[in-house]
């Protein structure tokens, strides 16, 4: 019988092989649709808000606002974010996502989708709900750490 350390430490092995994973999925995801990685991140962050500022953006994804408007420059220029004015302050902007831009997220989310039914297959539905509870647990309670 493993105590609960050595469960923490398999399921920590587990949870980096699927970041791992993932990674690669979206490297790939992002390469196929003429994207960086960081250019998807910033589409899905967008888009999963409908619309943000460019100073949000940049602390949700860690950068510089200097970064996120390079970023958000190509975007726009691909066609896939739109700036707005700010409907309550003259000095920002509003960042949203594109009917196109819209509709790439839509393509990723599927393909993520679909990577998952594959790599789920034979597994029975109670256990997958059961998985996603549990992950989604995780999740929750790892959004309330703060790491220094």
């Amino acid at each position: 019988m493993t105590g609960r350390r050595e469960a923490v430490s398999v399921l920590n092995q587990s949870l980096f092989g699927i970041v791992r994973e993932f990674e690669r999925f979206r490297t790939s995801i992002a390469r196929e649709h003429g994207v960086t990685v960081t250019e998807l991140r910033a589409l899905s962050r967008v888009a999963a808000g409908q619309q943000v500022t460019p100073k949000q953006l940049a602390q949700q994804l860690e950068l510089t606002t200097g970064a996120v408007t390079a970023l958000t420059d190509r975007l726009v220029g691909a066609g896939l974010l739109a700036r707005e004015p700010h409907p309550t302050d003259r000095r920002s902007l509003l960042l949203g996502p594109t009917d196109a831009g819209a509709r790439l997220m839509d393509d990723v989310i599927a393909q993520y989708e679909q990577i998952v039914a594959q790599s789920t297959l034979g597994i029975d539905v109670e256990k997958l709900e059961e998985f996603a509870a549990l992950l989604d647990g995780v999740v929750a309670k790892g959004s309330e750490i703060r790491v220094a």
